[in-house]
């Protein structure tokens, strides 16, 4: 899809918009980037490789390969940073039509194009909202923290379950995967609402795809809940209120649902959090049930072992790669 000028923003944004800026350029860079009005914008590489024996350690790519929360709100000095600093002209929105109709909605000033840069929509969900209450709602996830956070863990590998079958089946994670074969020199971004779940589980294919080390992948999945700064309090206050949720009554082109108990602010917590059990626990299921990231990519998702392989070449250099601070 091509892109339109991204416009002025006008007041009912601006609040919004104001709260993304606020402590965006306090996250520590690597591997956050501060790209202005954009949430949880970060390089996913740096990171060391484990591929086989050989005596050359490799390391991610850095420059390359970009995840970030929704970027409508990004503002000119952004798109500059987007456009000429880091040199990206390609966004993969995997949001579904639902979630994108619904923002503009509520934010009808804003557009989802943005200047010297084209977005790809490729829906994991077509027409699903799968916010993170959404979400959550869906997998009938238990919140309450008294109970040693199985359940969590339950709802949320059943939800990255899903995300990987329907991201399969809707050719989302493949088409990606093209850009990098087919255009290994253009940086690419990819995002979702939050930049966590379905941006998550794509970052954690591409990772283990080339070695790196269970310790890291969950570390930098859990990078979210600080990558959202001040934005997450904003998420959590619109959650709590069931704003544009399956919470609250809808009058639009949405047929009306009946109000649902409001979550408690633990809840609404929860559920923007990233929180590194959950990332663990779908690892597990990740190697028991698709035997893989790099199996999950060839069986469902259509690669030859050779392409694969190319991917790995790409997205692989040599040395040692960046010292994060993984705990």
């Amino acid at each position: 899809m091509a892109s339109t000028v991204h416009g002025t923003q006008p007041s009912n944004s601006a609040k919004v918009q104001d709260t993304i800026l606020a402590g965006n350029d306090q996250l520590p860079c690597p591997p956050f980037i501060n790209v202005e009005g954009v949430p949880n914008f970060r390089d996913l590489g740096g990171h060391r490789c484990i591929l086989d024996d050989t005596k050359i350690v490799p390391s991610l790519r850095t420059g390359y390969l970009f995840r970030c929360a929704q970027p409508a709100h990004i503002t000119s000095t952004g798109i500059d940073t987007l456009t000429t600093t880091l040199n990206i002209h390609d966004t993969y929105d995997l949001r579904s039509s639902k979630e994108i109709r619904l923002m503009s909605i509520r934010y009808p000033d804003l557009s989802q194009e943005i200047s010297g840069v084209t977005r790809h929509h490729v829906p994991i969900y077509r027409d699903e909202d799968y916010t993170p209450i959404s979400m959550a709602e869906k997998y009938q996830q238990t919140i309450d923290p008294t109970q040693n956070n199985e359940p969590i863990k339950a709802g949320f590998v059943r939800a990255y379950e899903d995300i990987l079958e329907q991201a399969a089946r809707s050719g989302s994670y493949r088409t990606i995967l093209l850009h990098i074969l087919e255009r290994p020199q253009a940086p690419l971004v990819f995002h979702c609402t939050v930049g966590k779940d379905r941006t998550g589980v794509f970052a954690a294919l591409v990772l283990k795809l080339c070695g790196v080390g269970d310790e890291a992948v969950v570390w930098d999945y859990a990078l979210t809940t600080k990558g959202l700064g001040k934005w997450r309090e904003h998420l959590i206050k619109r959650i709590m209120d069931g704003a544009g949720t399956e919470y609250a009554n809808k009058s639009t082109d949405e047929v009306a649902m009946p109000a649902k108990k409001l979550p408690t602010r633990e809840e609404a917590e929860r559920m923007v959090g990233s929180h590194a059990e959950d990332m663990k626990a779908f690892l597990g299921v990740l190697e028991e049930e698709f035997e893989g990231a790099r199996l999950y990519f060839r069986d469902r998702c259509g690669f030859t072992d050779a392409e694969l392989d190319r991917v790995v070449e790409i997205l692989t250099v040599e040395g040692e790669g960046l010292d994060f601070p993984i705990s």
